[in-house]
């Protein structure tokens, strides 16, 4: 673990980081505006386990920062399964703690790219040395992670059907034959 300068712990086994504006993604996740989603606390739900799936498949660290005025919470930061979650503090937009937290994660991080459709946070994230994709662009990169988790399950359900034999001895073959010949004679 290392401590960066603003103070949070953070792991450095990958050297890539993707920062995601959450509030900023989920109305392109779910085509429509956030004001017409009917369950906002399911929809960041359902981002962050899409976002658990892309880093465990994309091998990239993710953060995914909330604004804190959409949830009536306090301030709070959590780890699930390889993604750091961020709630802001009231009064604090995410575009904001996003800004103040570029230079100390580009001294982390050799890749950082940060995903946000507001035109002044892409702006200002390039100029800090960050790479940027608009929600549009990381929606279709999440989807292309499905598909390619989905391809990969069909293969290893497919493999382990039909050639699980493939990988043992011929001693044990011969064992469980034998087993198999003395249970039909009972």
């Amino acid at each position: 673990m290392k401590r960066s300068d603003s103070g949070r712990n953070r792991t450095m086994g990958r050297s890539a980081l993707l920062v995601v504006d959450g509030y900023n993604l989920l109305p392109a996740l779910f085509s429509m505006p956030l004001t017409k989603l009917s369950n906002l606390e399911l929809a960041r739900q359902e981002l962050i386990h899409r976002l658990i799936e892309y880093a465990a498949f994309a091998d990239e660290d993710v953060l995914v920062v909330f604004d804190a005025h959409h949830t009536g919470e306090q301030e709070k930061s959590e780890k699930r399964r390889g993604v750091e979650i961020i709630f802001t503090a009231k009064g604090e937009t995410a575009d904001e703690r996003i800004e103040r937290l570029i230079p100390d994660l580009l001294k982390d991080y050799r890749t950082l790219t940060v995903a946000t459709s507001d035109a002044l946070e892409q702006q200002i994230t390039f100029g800090g040395g960050a790479l940027r994709i608009s929600a549009r662009e990381m929606v279709e990169k999440l989807n292309r992670i499905q598909e390619k988790i989905s391809e990969v399950a069909k293969k290893t359900q497919v493999n382990l059907g039909r050639d699980w034999t493939q990988n043992l001895s011929d001693d044990i073959l011969k064992k469980l034959e034998a087993w198999r010949r003395s249970q039909k004679d009972d």
